[in-house]
């Protein structure tokens, strides 16, 4: 069988050109996620219907964010925080500070734009 990651390369193992491929596709779709998105609504929005405001791409001002204290989504996660969105963050166990730290400790991070959600972990028996 043919291998497509072998190479010749003497400064990189042969077993990490897969983790590398998977990397660098993961922050293309990260970087075309971050320019797709909207900047965050104001608050004088034009409204319409009784004053309700219009549902549109840009009248988007809370995001769910499954996973985010993953890898990816932490990034997603600031990234969405930047642009001015308010983040229900997805984790697994929202009560361990130690998985969280690093999403409370965002330089972007106001106490009223990131909250955080316990999913639990699918492999717990009592959530069958």
């Amino acid at each position: 069988m043919h291998n497509c990651y072998k190479t010749k390369t003497p400064f990189l193992p042969n077993h990490l050109f897969p983790t590398i491929i998977i990397l660098l596709a993961s922050l293309v779709l990260l970087s075309t996620i971050a320019t797709a998105l909207p900047p965050s609504i104001n608050t004088n929005a034009n409204t319409s219907n009784n004053g309700n405001a219009m549902t549109s791409p840009s009248s988007i001002q809370k995001v769910l964010v499954t996973g985010a204290n993953g890898y990816l989504a932490s990034h997603i996660v600031q990234t969405l925080l930047t642009k001015g969105y308010t983040v229900h963050a997805c984790v697994r166990d929202a009560t361990n500070p130690a998985s969280i730290r690093h999403l409370q400790t965002l330089p972007c991070v106001t106490p009223t734009n990131l909250k955080f959600f316990s999913t639990g972990d699918m492999a717990d028996p009592s959530l069958r």
